[in-house]
């Protein structure tokens, strides 16, 4: 057996000479134990939040999307579709077109997105699943006068359902005028029915109108052009490969953007806001491992006859040192250990049972706090722990020699 490891294990365990050693010994442990478990639960908390942020925009993005890297549209060639479309890793694509436009219902007006779209749109972004109320634009008899308005849009202009008598007027710039003050013919003018209102998130609520592609091009007086292709992949394809693929199909004159780079500042900034999360709670933690500083300077004051007396049978003030610094030690994992199983518990508690509500007034898309609690995370704050309080002790035990067996 480790005799320093004996020693430091029956020093923690074994009344001391004051009831205060003891007491301070276990605040120590309590002070780790519920740092750690802090940590571990705003992390996990954290992973929540960012899952389902990560849900709601992969409910709607797609797995990759071809982009001009100049110009808003670009005309794909047969011979770039056919290759791309050969990929046996991918499931779907859809060809999409996108344009701002001033929608104008009865008295209300709002700037919105036209998201023009083709039949396959619906297998790689399962907008139908999303509606709230009425249909899809391709359960109607006339798909191209049709549109599926999000909930922000309809809230703005105050747009219901299947208003036959009251069209949504699309208007867009166009774009080969000779004289800008001739406001009479500045704007194409199109005519919309809202057949289906849809709900994803905010950012896509408030923005998107989704009509046929057919009615976009219309629209915008285009051709062959699109703004997009959007690009469902077979579930568990390598998706880096099949966006180094699409790369080379395409040319150095596009971007193949998977769900991370399209909306790479979001992602960016959760990270960001991640580690600053972890940096501060460090310091917390780092407050409560050094108690363990308070915790052996007692340990040592009142052992001190045990010192002299290791010393006399043999031990050298090296290896006594190692004892204290294994009691800082045997503190520090003991406390972590509760810690990070308390937290583990609350976050599964949590996310199993949802106790904490985010409030009883609002519109949630979840009532409860969302946890994900990562095994990842719970090695992180162990190692973290682990360091800090070794840091701490070590820091104890440098102040222990020679004099101290005098």
């Amino acid at each position: 057996m480790n005799f320093p490891f004996y020693i430091a294990r029956r020093y923690l365990f074994s009344k001391k000479g004051s009831n205060a050693v003891n007491i301070i010994t276990w605040v120590s442990v309590i002070g780790v134990a519920v740092g750690a478990m802090g940590l571990v639960i705003v992390l996990s908390v954290f992973n929540g939040f960012q899952g389902l942020i990560q849900s709601l925009y992969n409910s709607f993005d797609p797995d990759l999307k071809v982009l001009p890297i100049e110009g808003k549209y670009f005309e794909p060639t047969d011979d770039q579709l056919q290759k791309a479309y050969r990929i046996e890793a991918i499931e779907v694509a859809s060809e999409v077109l996108e344009e701002k436009a001033l929608l104008r219902y009865k008295d209300q007006e709002y700037i919105a997105t036209i998201k023009g779209v083709d039949d396959a749109f619906n297998r790689v972004s399962n907008i139908d699943s999303m509606l709230l109320g009425g249909m899809s634009i391709w359960d109607t008899e006339y798909p191209n006068r049709n549109a599926m308005i999000g909930q922000g849009v309809s809230y703005y202009l105050s747009l219901g359902i299947d208003d036959m008598f009251n069209p949504v007027n699309v208007y867009v710039p166009k774009g080969d005028l000779d004289n800008t003050f001739d406001v009479q013919n500045a704007f194409t003018n199109k005519q919309l029915y809202s057949v289906g209102v849809f709900s994803i998130q905010a950012d896509y609520d408030e923005k998107y109108v989704i009509t046929t592609l057919d009615f976009a091009k219309d629209l915008l007086s285009l051709d062959g052009e699109i703004s997009a292709i959007e690009i469902k992949l077979v579930e568990g394809a390598n998706a880096k490969k099949v966006q180094d693929e699409l790369q080379q199909i395409f040319g150095d004159n596009f971007e193949v953007l998977n769900r991370y780079q399209q909306h790479a500042v979001l992602y960016k900034v959760m990270n960001v806001e991640n580690r600053m999360i972890y940096f501060i709670f460090t310091l917390i933690l780092l407050i409560a491992t050094f108690s363990i500083v308070g915790s052996l300077t007692m340990l040592i004051l009142d052992k001190k006859n045990d010192i002299k007396t290791l010393w006399n049978v043999g031990l050298s003030i090296k290896e006594i040192k190692r004892v204290f610094l294994t009691e800082g030690l045997l503190i520090t994992f003991f406390g972590a250990f509760i810690g990070i199983g308390l937290g583990v518990l609350i976050g599964w508690l949590q996310q199993t049972f949802g106790f904490v509500k985010l409030g009883s007034g609002g519109n949630y898309v979840v009532n409860a706090y969302p946890v994900e609690v990562h095994a990842l995370d719970a090695l992180l704050v162990l190692t973290t722990v682990v360091v800090l309080g070794y840091l701490a002790s070590k820091i104890t035990v440098m102040r222990l020699s020679d004099s101290a067996i005098d």
